[in-house]
């Protein structure tokens, strides 16, 4: 027989939050504004993260959440899979499920399942629809969009908007911007920003040097930057390197005297690598993956490129997984079965392009094409006003924040 739980004692203000999501961008993202609009709101609460498998998951996000203090307790994929199968609580959790557990991101399944076994409500906040709701005591969305069941007459009321969560991310970050960019006559910044995970890393980092390489040519002035996830260390920057790649020249990471560097050229200075923050902070526009950093850039208001490699001689693993992967008709049937699971049918992928549902920002899907993504950053260097329609537009399709607070206020009102 399975062992079951009552609902608490303790009252709103000692209750224990379990985050169920699976990658760095609902960490950084949405787990942190979120604490942080707690304790700004007085609420006592703990929180716990849960970390639910997926294909090609960044392996640290587990290790960079476990840093400081800021979680009760953190839950890699094996810990939370080892629950669903019936397996001991936490220590630290004091012989009793979580008060509330809020859905991330991940199989939705999975996290309804805990909140059975437990008896505990479990809610969601969901940056667009999402494709399985069944079961959660309240969706919390992002947009209006993303609240498509909302005026469905079985619904209940069960959809509520409360806002974007990555617009609190940044919104420190937003205002020391000023929303300002560069000009030509200053010298503008490109961002490189090539993802977190080793997949991204290893198709991007190499290929950097050819870009800015055709792009310094066409615009002498602009400075370049490299930044650098959380979620990646120096050893897996070089690890990226190590494939030849053609046309990189000899690329590896140096250490200069203001920290690591891309060294790509003898007559060209190092491309400092430099934390997200910082890269946010100065860039005037960036090329970047599909992720969270689309957002980000969005509610900073940083024109960008976002280069979306889904081909089918897309190479997705290192490894014994590699060699299988190289095997006729194996591989590539393999590949495109994988491919298709990420691309779950998108006709966009970055985030404001998703969200407006047409082109905000350019986007570059299929083969990397160096000369493409050269040309393309050049005409948006080179054209001011362009850039800065699509800056104003990006701030007013992300609107303001205060997202974490409502969810705060919503959560609160979802306890036990």
């Amino acid at each position: 027989m399975r062992e079951t739980f009552p609902y608490p004692d303790e009252g709103p203000e000692s209750a224990h939050l379990l985050l169920c999501g699976c990658g760095p961008g609902e960490l950084v993202g949405w787990a942190d504004p979120l604490m942080e609009a707690a304790r700004r709101a007085g609420k006592p609460w703990r929180f716990s993260l849960l970390i639910w498998p997926r294909w090609l998951a960044s392996p640290r996000v587990a290790e960079v959440a476990r840093a400081g203090d800021r979680f009760n307790s953190v839950l890699d994929a094996g810990s939370a899979l080892r629950l669903v199968a019936g397996g001991r609580l936490p220590a630290a959790w004091g012989g009793q499920p979580p008060s509330l557990l809020l859905h991330l991101g991940g199989a939705p399944a999975l996290s309804l399942r805990l909140g059975a076994r437990w008896r505990r409500p479990v809610v969601a906040y969901s940056e667009r629809p999402l494709t399985w709701n069944r079961g959660f005591a309240r969706v919390f969305c992002a947009t209006r969009e993303s609240c498509a069941a909302a005026n469905a007459p079985a619904d209940g009321g069960r959809h509520i908007i409360v806002g974007d969560l990555l617009v609190d991310a940044v919104a420190d970050l937003r205002t020391a911007r000023g929303g300002l960019l560069g000009s030509p006559a200053a010298g503008l910044t490109l961002g490189f920003f090539p993802g977190s995970r080793t997949l991204q890393l290893r198709h991007y980092l190499p290929r950097i040097p050819a870009v800015a390489a055709a792009v310094g040519c066409r615009v002498p002035s602009v400075r370049f930057l490299v930044a650098r996830s959380p979620f990646v260390t120096d050893t897996q920057l070089a690890r990226a390197l190590e494939p030849e790649v053609p046309g990189s020249g000899a690329v590896r990471i140096i250490a200069t005297a203001e920290g690591s560097a891309l060294q790509w050229a003898e007559d060209q200075p190092p491309m400092p690598i430099l934390a997200r923050e910082q890269a946010l902070a100065r860039a005037d526009l960036m090329v970047c993956t599909p992720g969270t950093t689309t957002a980000e850039a969005a509610a900073l208001g940083i024109p960008m490129l976002v280069v979306a490699p889904f081909a089918a001689d897309f190479r997705l693993f290192a490894g014994l997984p590699g060699v299988l992967e190289r095997v006729p008709r194996l591989g590539p049937t393999l590949r495109q079965f994988l491919l298709k699971r990420m691309a779950d049918g998108m006709g966009y992928y970055a985030y404001p392009n998703v969200r407006a549902q047409r082109e905000l920002v350019p986007e570059l899907q299929g083969p990397v094409d160096v000369v493409r993504i050269a040309e393309t950053l050049v005409n948006l260097l080179e054209n001011g006003a362009a850039r800065n329609l699509m800056a104003g537009q990006l701030i007013e399709l992300m609107g303001s924040a205060g997202a974490a607070g409502r969810l705060v206020a919503e959560l609160d009102a979802c306890l036990p």
